[in-house]
């Protein structure tokens, strides 16, 4: 994906546009009853009593300017950007200092015009220990429709946003062109707990229901995420890196817990349920994963370089696609000592060919182990596939089958010349259905070792393997070996 250059366009737009309202606005709210959208300057609780409508010469509703205010509109709404592009509530102070303790509630955030990109719902810009929670929000536009939207002002700092919560929210974002998402966390929004929300994407291309920059001890638990879009990509969840700060800061330690993503696809798009492109320490537990679409379908993605030390345990990952394109429950490149354990995979396609339970690619030292993979289409649909130069892997204790022709239960492939070696097979149940339990693609898929490993049938193509028995030794070829 690319860097999201028009991203930083709406970006500057956006800022000028906040300078020209804290200008704009008077000054010396008073805390209590309001109705109207204003600009909250004095700390304290306000409470909307009826809908505050946006004036058509006016991009924002709210301006939050200082820290300690409460906003509760008690379900009335804040309708904006009737005009182009807008922002329901923008919380900032107008010299970059930091604002604390400002909550937000039980709003309805609204923008019912069609036209016009770069629309937010919620902006927050250097806050921290703040909580966005109960709301409703409804972003409409042609591109970069983002319901909550954690901005960094571009300054390079490592905490802007900093121990925020978003919880119990229900999201709705819809664009007419690119860039439809529920949450975005840029950089610097470390300790971000993200709960209880639900959340909808719909948009032509490019659908995010959670996307963060350089993540770091963030919570992601509970939620309800489902994106759909015709082409681009849809993503439940991605991570991503701006490469200077996440050399100068990392992005480590996020918990992603008991999640429920849906990816679904009408036309020629790309589907995945969790991308994770940085990082290191991710627990990825107890999620359930829908990924639906005619191109590629990814349930969980590790995507290094710098991706590892993470722990996939006990999902449940279903892919499904059609017509071309591969389907993977979960793919690992350049990613290293991860442990994936316990997940329950199921990969299907009508049509298209690559049903891949776990991809390993140009990884190492990773742990396999426990996982029950099924995997179903008209050829090629393997329950674990290593290719490349992944080494010294354990897939151990794996219940796997697959259908379809040419369906291994465990697959080594090499790219050019470069192949898988020093991996470690063990004690898995494999029912392969017209194919191999084990299978080489290539030659020279070199020091595999197979401990008390059952095997019904297998191919190897000119390879050195080692075979153990617990308690009786191994017996190790030293040439190469050929054939079934």
């Amino acid at each position: 994906m690319d860097d999201k250059k028009e991203a930083y366009v709406w970006y500057g737009v956006f800022l000028l546009g906040i300078i020209f309202l804290l200008s704009d606005f008077a000054s010396g709210s008073t805390p209590g009853n309001i109705n109207s959208c204003q600009t909250l300057d004095t700390m304290g609780v306000y409470t909307l009593t009826a809908d505050a409508i946006i004036e058509d010469d006016v991009n924002t509703c709210f301006n939050i300017t200082v820290g300690n205010v409460s906003l509760n509109c008690q379900g009335w709404k804040i309708i904006y950007g009737n005009r182009t592009w807008g922002v329901g509530i923008n919380v900032s102070h107008a010299q970059q200092a930091t604002l604390h303790n400002t909550s937000i509630r039980n709003c309805v955030v609204q923008k019912n015009m069609s036209y016009g990109g770069g629309t937010y719902g919620i902006v927050f810009m250097n806050v921290s220990s703040s909580t966005i929670a109960n709301n409703s929000i409804f972003t409409n536009g042609t591109s970069l429709s983002r319901a909550i939207y954690f901005m960094n002002y571009g300054n390079g700092d490592a905490n802007v946003n900093v121990n925020n919560s978003i919880e119990n929210n229900t999201i709705h974002t819809w664009g007419a062109s690119s860039y439809s998402e529920g949450i975005n966390l840029d950089r610097g929004s470390p300790g971000t707990n993200i709960t209880g929300n639900i959340i909808f994407t719909n948009g032509t291309s490019n659908n995010f229901g959670i996307s963060i920059t350089n993540p770091a001890n963030n919570t992601i638990k509970n939620n309800t995420i489902q994106t759909n879009g015709i082409t681009g990509s849809n993503y439940g969840l991605y991570f991503s890196s701006d490469a200077a700060f996440y050399r100068a800061f990392g992005s480590n330690f996020n918990s992603i817990l008991n999640n429920t993503i849906i990816t679904n696809s009408t036309g020629n798009s790309d589907n995945y349920g969790i991308y994770l492109g940085s990082g290191v320490g991710f627990d990825i537990f107890n999620n359930t994963i829908f990924t639906n679409g005619t191109r590629l379908n990814h349930g969980i993605v590790l995507y290094g370089p710098g991706m590892g030390n993470s722990t996939v345990a006990n999902n449940t990952i279903f892919t499904n696609g059609a017509v071309s394109g591969d389907n993977y429950g979960i793919y690992l490149v350049s990613a290293n000592y991860n442990n994936i354990s316990g997940n329950r995979i199921q990969t299907n396609s009508s049509g298209g060919p690559a049903n891949t339970g776990i991809r390993i690619d140009g990884s190492s030292f990773n742990y396999i182990v426990s996982n029950n993979i099924s995997t179903n289409g008209t050829t090629q649909n393997h329950g674990i596939f290593l290719a490349s130069n992944s080494t010294n892997n354990t897939i151990y204790a794996n219940t796997i089958r697959t259908v379809g022709s040419l369906s291994d239960g465990i697959h080594m492939n090499a790219s050019g010349n470069i192949a898988p070696t020093n991996n470690t097979i063990a004690n898995n149940s494999l029912e392969a259905i017209a194919g191999y339990c084990i299978g080489w693609g290539t030659a020279a898929v070199n020091s595999t070792r197979f401990v008390d490993q059952p095997l019904a049938n297998y191919s190897f193509n000119s390879s050195f393997v080692y075979f153990e028995r617990a308690g009786l030794g191994s017996v190790d070829f030293l040439l190469p070996i050929n054939g079934t």
